[in-house]
């Protein structure tokens, strides 16, 4: 299916749609790249909104925010995970980021936010605050209006209070909009057996536009906090000058989550969606 999309004071866009279900579709631009409108490639997903109109303050508990982005130097990439914890108009968040290979954690607090009646949703009380829109009030699309590009997902968590075992079984895994031109992208499978607090994977990857690394083994340990914040190895830590954790991840429900890598420090990190 094809669409022509006209904005008011800007030049039509044209898409190719695939549908996926009666609410669900996947979206990927057609114009070509020499034409005089200059318009940009982009592909994405398009969900039916549900909820609306939406009051001013819908959002309810806690939500997994995962981005990716630019990276602030040349060349490289940025990828965020956030624990966004939500009371009436007020938000509190931890963020977890990788700029570049630059691992920070920051807490977030004083944030207001407010909702249109269509979905627009948006942040006070924070510097660069992100928009969102709504699909529903457990779901949204996010972008940083930066000059590094930050955009992703706001999904409500579901599970807690979480531990070990809020995770377990085969998850498939892929990385989330990489933004890097000469990073290795990498897809596969992971087995968790939380008896143990372990994890097998089987994977494979393309790395910088080269040989791909083909059917990759690997085996390590993790642990989950009572706020879903996954570490691996085990017993790791995020709050030491140098980190030594490998990976984190925010569980957002007990099959689904969203997972940064931050050693070693790579400049061109990824962010990677775990789903059963």
């Amino acid at each position: 299916m094809s669409l022509t999309l006209n904005v008011a004071g800007a030049s039509p866009v044209n898409m190719v749609i695939y549908v996926v279900s009666s609410t669900d579709v996947l979206i990927l631009s057609s114009d070509s790249q020499t034409n005089a409108n200059g318009n940009n490639i982009f592909a994405g997903e398009s969900l039916q909104q549900s909820g609306a109109p939406f009051s001013a303050n819908p959002l309810s508990g806690a939500y997994v925010q995962y981005a990716t982005a630019l990276g602030s130097s040349s060349g490289t990439s940025r990828d965020t995970i956030s624990l966004y914890n939500t009371s009436g108009s007020g938000i509190t968040a931890n963020r977890l980021r990788n700029d570049g290979g630059t691992f920070t954690q920051t807490t977030l607090t004083g944030i207001t936010y407010s909702v249109t009646p269509q979905g627009r949703m948006t942040l006070a009380g924070v510097s660069n605050p992100e928009i969102f829109y709504l699909v529903s009030p457990t779901q949204a699309f996010g972008v940083i209006p930066d000059s590094v590009v930050d955009s992703g997902v706001l999904q409500s968590q579901s599970g807690s209070p979480f531990s070990d075992s809020s995770a377990s079984g085969t998850y498939a895994f892929g990385p989330i909009d990489p933004e890097s031109l000469d990073g290795a992208d990498t897809s596969g499978v992971a087995t968790i057996t939380s008896a143990t607090g372990t994890v097998s994977s089987t994977s494979d990857g393309n790395e910088s536009g080269g040989t791909p690394g083909l059917d990759n083994m690997g085996s390590f340990t993790y642990s989950i906090d009572s706020t879903g914040l996954g570490m691996s190895p085990s017993g790791c830590s995020i709050s030491a000058t140098s980190t030594t954790c490998r990976t984190l991840f925010y569980v957002i429900s007990p099959t689904k989550a969203a997972q940064i890598d931050i050693n070693p420090q790579s400049t061109t990190p990824k962010l990677y969606l775990l789903d059963q």
